[in-house]
């Protein structure tokens, strides 16, 4: 089994055991501070960007426990990556109706990101 191989059996198991225990804040918390790179990194983000999509409300409470300084990590780390979509993705306009704190953060990191990275 090759490393990568073995990586993304780790991120699937750790994702599924802390969904199962209802354990959120391990899942995202791994994100803050955190950036992309070609590796199982990459994978854990996919996976956290598929539990958004999965799971918002449980996702959303988590984050707003959790300081803004924080919370603008995270989503530093959710858009971070080498391609950032033109539009803000589904999963997090979302987050509009579910936490205005949570979006407005989302949303704050998204135009810096867009700004900085894409021209129009």
């Amino acid at each position: 089994m090759s490393q990568h191989t073995l990586i993304y059996e780790y991120v699937d198991l750790y994702f599924e055991l802390s969904r199962d225990r209802k354990k959120y804040y391990p899942l995202t918390s791994i994100a803050l501070n955190g950036h992309w790179e070609v590796d199982g990194v990459n994978y854990y983000r996919y996976r956290l960007i598929e539990l958004l999509k999965l799971e918002p409300e449980h996702i959303a409470k988590t984050l707003d426990s959790i300081g803004t300084e924080d919370l603008d990590s995270f989503w530093f780390f959710y858009f971070d990556g080498p391609h950032l979509a033109k539009d803000m993705p589904d999963e997090v306009l979302a987050l509009d109706r579910i936490s205005k704190r949570v979006f407005a953060s989302a949303k704050g990191v998204y135009e810096y990101y867009r700004e900085v990275h894409i021209k129009d």
